[in-house]
């Protein structure tokens, strides 16, 4: 486990968390999500992952490579949260598929940050079992016999693992992102 950082971007890390802390207090608590409708699990965990990702890829960095990479995906990661918070009404109307692109574009942005966050979070095996079963249900349909399956559409699949409930917005990443948030 790296040491606690002393300093971040050349100054006291203590006087960096003081002027983002903040921030990311006013992220947790303002609810992007205005309607009557309640969305649930995705919302919260959506606003829990945001604001917890910088402390785990970008202040937990132990090397300068590191905190940039984290840097850059803490970065995809709290645009692509922010966007699944600030349009949880229009994606629970396509509940579980996604309709566009760009939907695909931060679905798959979302899973490789949760991918690589887990990485670095517990070491490889937890990211090598959940990339094989993602690969699994992208292409289970061609293996042969009794481990195929028929198949599933690529929209339904993604918008499962990142709009629904039960995909990465679920009760595991609440869990973790409580765990962050009590540090």
């Amino acid at each position: 486990m790296a040491d606690f950082p002393t300093h971040f971007c050349g100054q006291p890390f203590m006087k960096v968390m003081r002027r983002l802390s903040p921030c990311f207090r006013q992220g947790y608590h303002w609810n992007p999500c205005q309607s009557n409708r309640s969305f649930g699990d995705s919302v919260r965990n959506a606003r829990h992952s945001y604001a917890a990702l910088p402390f785990a890829l970008v202040f937990d960095a132990d090397t300068t490579l590191r905190r940039i990479t984290g840097s850059i995906l803490a970065a995809l990661g709290v645009a692509a949260a922010l966007w699944v918070a600030f349009n949880s009404d229009v994606l629970g109307d396509q509940y579980g598929f996604i309709e566009s692109d760009f939907q695909l574009a931060v679905a798959v942005t979302l899973l490789l940050v949760v991918l690589e966050t887990a990485r670095r979070g517990v070491g490889w095996p937890l990211p090598l079992v959940a990339g094989l079963a993602l690969l699994y249900g992208l292409f289970g349909q061609y293996m042969p016999g009794e481990f195929g399956h028929s198949g599933t559409p690529v929209e339904s699949f993604f918008g499962t693992l990142t709009i629904a409930e039960g995909g990465i917005w679920g009760t595991l990443t609440g869990v973790w992102c409580r765990s962050w948030r009590s540090l």
